[in-house]
């Protein structure tokens, strides 16, 4: 007795599969196009950009401004402390709320929710109308500062770690604690051997959003960098004013590569770390 696909039905099966493949492959395509076009770009011998270059060098990498090195490392300065602060803010935040009895828990969850509603543009020119406010009555200048940029950058990512830390503990299995309760374990040595271990994928999922939205944000860094402080995406967008050259190509490319690389190790830490969890 034959249990497969009917042989009629098997060409309908392999033609729907070859669509689907097709159109995946279609879709990669487009979402790779852009950086493989910065990428080759970033190769041209010509310093106007044209497309495709007629020959490929790696010059441009070296002409890369240290203005640029300051730029990335003030953006993955920003980009460590917010992580690190969204998860002081954020991991407490979202035990209260799951856990706790808060009064008017779901307005409070809606409220911490309400940056991700606002678009960061009009987030950006609060920021700066009440930075300037600050000013004006405290002498206290936060624009063009790395405090201000920071503090800016977490109100706007902090939202993200909780979601992703409440939305674990939401379906938490609590009978695990219970357990080790029942053992003789306290609170605190229940949290951090069992509730710990089990929300940390989750934590360090929303530590690196956070950090991710900080590094490649410009609608709110635009409004609040200056001359002194600045992250690289603002400053490879004030430079696209002056010129289009390859050397802005090539410091994309190397941004690109480095995000690349650290969701890819991110990506594989989380799959080992969230297996080991649940096991």
């Amino acid at each position: 007795m034959n249990s497969g696909v009917p042989t009629r039905l098997q060409p309908r099966r392999d033609w729907f599969r070859l669509g689907v493949n097709s159109w995946m492959l279609l879709v990669v395509g487009f979402l790779l196009a852009p950086s493989a076009v910065v990428l080759v770009n970033s190769l041209g011998q010509e310093r106007f950009v044209k497309f495709p270059p007629s020959s490929l060098t790696l010059q441009w990498y070296g002409e890369i401004p240290r203005s640029f090195m300051r730029a990335f490392a003030t953006s993955l300065e920003i980009g460590i402390l917010v992580a690190v602060g969204g998860c002081i803010l954020g991991v407490p935040t979202a035990l209260a709320i799951v856990r706790g009895k808060v009064p008017g828990r779901r307005t409070v969850d809606a409220f911490l929710r309400s940056p991700i509603q606002v678009p960061w543009l009009v987030t950006g020119v609060a920021f700066l109308n009440y930075y300037r406010l600050i000013r004006d009555l405290t002498g206290i200048g936060l624009i063009n500062s790395l405090l201000g940029l920071m503090l800016a950058h977490l109100i706007i990512v902090a939202p993200y770690v909780f979601t992703t830390v409440a939305a674990r503990l939401t379906t938490f299995d609590d009978s695990v604690e219970e357990a080790a309760a029942g053992l003789g374990a306290s609170r605190w040595t229940t949290f951090w051997k069992v509730t710990f271990p089990i929300i940390s994928p989750a934590i360090f999922a929303g530590a690196f959003m956070a950090f991710i939205l900080s590094f490649d944000n410009v609608p709110v860094s635009i409004f609040l960098a200056g001359t002194d402080v600045t992250t690289f995406p603002v400053a490879l967008y004030f430079s696209l004013e002056f010129e289009l050259s390859r050397m802005q190509y090539a410091a994309a490319t190397l941004a690109t590569v480095f995000s690349t690389v650290l969701v890819l190790a991110v990506h594989r830490w989380l799959g080992d770390a969230g297996a080991t969890s649940y096991n």
